[in-house]
């Protein structure tokens, strides 16, 4: 008989609401996070609404500085991973080395950090070279998001992002799933 693999902590950051209350609170409501986009003028795009995410404070999560070198996914990730850990009440901070080890990151992007890749690009193609961040090729890939998370929160195991379109979070789950019941690492924070 295979191991049983149960949650035990969930975060939420999502157009309907930030936290797993608020989340709750809005699907049981039967409320659509879907709206006109707002972060940029669409009137050159064929859509004009989306699953945005306001009022979502980003400086809470990384500080101005490193802000200038992460796509913007990055600190949504890190308010899920806090909320899920805290709602799985494990402590990072006090985790031993093995501990740390014994905890996997699996994360699923559909499209990771583009607009920071292509606020690069468009610094580049428009002669303005020498403003390229030197963080473009490491922050512009998908394995930056779960080794931001991962180093945010000391944990030393697997480290790994799924990138499936739009069902990359279950899919990243799924991963998870597979690899706790088969040995690989006892421990995911995964989505």
């Amino acid at each position: 008989m295979l191991p049983r693999v149960v949650i035990t902590g969930m975060g939420v950051v999502s157009p309907n609401g930030i936290g797993n209350d608020a989340f709750s609170r809005a699907v049981l409501a039967g409320k659509s996070g879907v709206k006109r986009i707002s972060r940029f003028d669409p009137c050159c795009l064929p859509v004009h609404i989306a699953g945005e995410i306001p009022d979502f404070n980003e400086l809470a999560w990384v500080d101005a500085r490193e802000r200038k070198h992460v796509s913007r996914v990055v600190p949504l990730a890190m308010a899920a991973s806090a909320e899920a850990l805290e709602d799985a009440a494990l402590d990072h901070v006090s985790m031993s080395l093995e501990e740390q080890r014994e905890i996997g990151i699996v994360l699923g992007s559909g499209g990771g950090a583009q607009e920071f890749s292509e606020e690069q690009y468009r610094l580049w193609h428009s002669g303005h070279v020498k403003q390229v961040s030197l963080f473009c090729i490491p922050s512009g890939t998908m394995g930056t998001i779960s080794s931001e998370v991962s180093m945010r929160f000391g944990f030393r195991g697997y480290s790994h992002v799924v990138t499936a379109g739009c069902t990359s979070s279950s899919d990243a789950i799924g991963f998870a799933y597979q690899h706790i019941q088969a040995g690989v690492q006892p421990m995911f924070l995964a989505g």
